[in-house]
């Protein structure tokens, strides 16, 4: 193996993205190895360099066509990119040449369940129980694993699967929020009740560390990045005031003034008297000029608080 296409594999692993870069080019200069081309395409891809990435991968394709490495990575930047009928095809061919390789095995295994093709998942991941993948992380075939046999509605294997992940993951929501209707829908109604608590647990406590993460990148000025933890959050506990308050801003920032309103319309219906959400819907509708639609949120803020409105600082 090529000295210096380990080392820039060793400097990608610790996010030292232009170091990993030089490293490949020197190997690749004292010899064409798959490896360098490998972890210089997904260098290139962690440094937004897309359209540099996307012409890289193309060729390095031509040049391995055959190469196991250059197969998984092409097979991952599409399954990134969700275009899971193009990461099938290099999964498929990648497990063409290493027939043996459990980890060729789990990656179609997975693209096939987020293609749902159940049938196709379960017969690649079923095997792979007693003989996982090296480079995923275990719970992760565990919880693909369980997710198939739920959509499959063998609820009792679903749970073995499911329970194996949260003894590793706790705070897993989805694997919970499987895991609870399967108690469910075996008749285990008590377990189930107190899974879905445990759920509403996870969440909240999910979206509070998220919405500090986006708070602090919104301090450093990195409001894409913000807008995105804000985003996870919403997902997570979609009534926080905070996480409302914090997206919807994000958002207008964004210059995405029609789901900004959209949020608030929607957190409005279901907690009509927010000083702030009034305020901050009239001031939105007021710049895209529906004044029509502001005034009366201008009335309304003033009949909750009984003061003037003010138009809100971002």
């Amino acid at each position: 193996m090529n000295f210096w296409a380990e080392q820039s594999e060793a400097s990608l692993r610790k996010q030292r993205v232009t170091e990993a870069i030089l490293y490949a080019d020197h190997s690749l200069k004292l010899s064409r190895n798959p490896l360098a081309v490998q972890v210089k395409g997904d260098a290139l891809a962690q440094a937004t360099r897309g359209e540099e990435a996307k012409a890289w991968w193309a060729a390095a394709e031509k040049e391995f066509p055959q190469e196991p490495a250059v197969l998984r990575a092409l097979a991952l930047v599409q399954q990134r990119q969700n275009n899971y009928a193009g990461a099938r095809l290099f999964a498929e061919r990648w497990l063409a040449v290493a027939p043996k390789d459990p980890r060729a095995k789990f990656l179609l295994g997975q693209i096939c369940y987020q293609q749902k093709d159940w049938p196709a998942a379960l017969l690649l991941l079923e095997p792979l129980v007693s003989v996982p993948a090296a480079d995923a992380a275990s719970y992760e075939l565990y919880y693909t694993l369980g997710s198939v046999y739920w959509r499959l509605g063998n609820y009792p294997r679903a749970l073995e699967q499911l329970k194996t992940v949260l003894e590793q993951v706790p705070n897993h929501i989805d694997a919970r929020i499987r895991l609870a209707d399967s108690l469910l829908r075996v008749g285990r109604e008590k377990e189930a009740l107190a899974e879905w608590q445990r759920v509403g647990y996870y969440r909240s406590g999910g979206a509070q560390s998220l919405l500090q993460e986006g708070k602090t990148a919104w301090q450093q000025d990195s409001r894409e990045q913000a807008r995105a933890k804000f985003e996870q959050a919403f997902q997570l506990d979609p009534w926080n005031d905070d996480v409302n308050f914090h997206l919807a801003r994000a958002r207008k920032q964004s210059g995405d003034l029609d789901g900004a309103a959209e949020l608030l319309e929607k957190y409005l219906a279901a907690n009509p008297d927010r000083p702030w959400a009034v305020a901050y819907l009239a001031q939105i509708f007021a710049q895209q000029k529906k004044t029509d639609r502001a005034l009366p949120l201008v009335e309304r803020y003033q009949s909750i608080t009984g003061l003037t409105w003010q138009e809100l600082k971002d």
